[in-house]
């Protein structure tokens, strides 16, 4: 049996990277042959391009804009090294895929990560994302975790959803809150599962993981949203634990990095689905900051699912707490148990007739 994986890989993003990794991990650890689909989306593309000549056609009266363009072209390239490297290194590749997919698999992984979110893909839902392709007879399409941003569909997405739902054998999305979108555009059951993120251990990410150049105890700070609260928790935190805080939110590392400043920190402060995900994978206390926008659900989610929900704040704690990880092994069972099965009745048990 050959798997496919369809996902978001080329981006420059810890999140997108890690979740791709780990999802084609769990599958190598079960014993398949596994790659990824070097899918090309040309919009992806153009958003992680080094040089994007048309920026400069679209701002050319715009000079600052173009001279911050210029000072982050060694920030650009670097990064897009970095993450070279981890794919290179880490990541089963095919062959790159411009206009449509080998035929070759006997299923397809579609997610997880936004690969239905229209605004990333250049205005419009993906056709190959949404399995508009051919494989051999008998081959499966299924999403697993696939997301999209929760709001009111457009009519055009509407429409879509509806034509090429129906490509896929098993959907499955990441979000609890994207059933209730998408339920009656198909008559298939939708599936919540967790991030791919979750199928594994520490134990698997060690053996990637980096042990960053710091002598001392540190406290980390990560974000991808609204900083200044939150930073200022980080800074209080420090102070208390007499230790150094390290940003790495703009900070120049590759994943394996990534990974290894939250193994090693004394403590984290997030902004982060992921930077929380991997404080849970080594048992680093932490705590996320919400920040009033529609990504606190996924904070909530998972931490709730975890009984670990007063670890997201909305405000400064009067006090600092360390985290009581002493019932997380057994929680973390339970939380994915279900998007393990899922992916066992993928492939083992259904019919490979829609």
């Amino acid at each position: 049996m050959k798997i496919g994986i369809l996902t978001f890989h080329r981006a420059l993003n810890y999140g997108a990277i890690l979740q791709c990794f780990a999802l084609q991990k769990y599958l190598l650890k079960l014993g398949y042959n596994v790659e990824v689909i070097d899918y090309r989306q040309p919009f992806i593309e153009k958003v992680y391009k080094i040089w994007n000549s048309s920026f400069f056609r679209t701002n050319f009266f715009h000079i600052i804009k173009i001279l911050k363009y210029i000072y982050r072209l060694p920030y650009r390239y670097k990064r897009k090294k970095l993450f070279k490297q981890f794919i290179d290194k880490n990541l089963r590749l095919s062959q790159p895929c411009y206009s449509t997919i080998p035929t070759e698999y006997d299923i397809v992984f579609h997610g997880s990560d936004q690969i239905w979110n229209s605004k990333l893909t250049g205005g419009k839902l993906d056709p190959i994302y949404m399995g508009c392709y051919q494989l051999k007879k008998g081959s499966r399409k299924v999403s697993y975790a696939a997301s999209f941003e929760n709001r009111q569909l457009t009519n055009d997405e509407v429409f879509t959803f509806k034509s090429m739902l129906p490509n896929f054998n098993k959907i499955s999305v990441r979000e609890s809150g994207l059933i209730e979108r998408l339920s009656p555009l198909t008559q298939k059951t939708i599936y919540n599962v967790v991030d791919p993120t979750l199928l594994l251990t520490a134990s698997d990410y060690d053996l990637i993981a980096t042990k960053p150049k710091v002598k001392n105890k540190y406290v980390l700070f990560y974000a991808v949203g609204p900083t200044e609260e939150a930073l200022k928790l980080a800074h209080r935190i420090a102070k208390e634990k007499q230790c150094k805080l390290i940003d790495i939110t703009n900070k120049q590392i590759s994943p394996n990095e990534f990974l290894g400043y939250f193994k090693y920190a004394t403590f984290a402060v997030v902004v982060s689905f992921h930077g929380t995900v991997f404080s849970l994978m080594y048992k680093t206390n932490f705590y996320t900051y919400a920040t009033g926008t529609t990504s606190d659900i996924r904070y909530y989610n998972l931490l709730d699912g975890l009984n670990m929900g007063d670890r997201c704040i909305k405000a400064m704690p009067q006090t600092i707490e360390d985290v009581d990880f002493s019932k997380l092994d057994k929680k973390m069972q339970q939380f994915t148990a279900f998007s393990k099965g899922y992916i066992n009745d993928v492939i083992q048990q259904f019919p490979s007739d829609k």
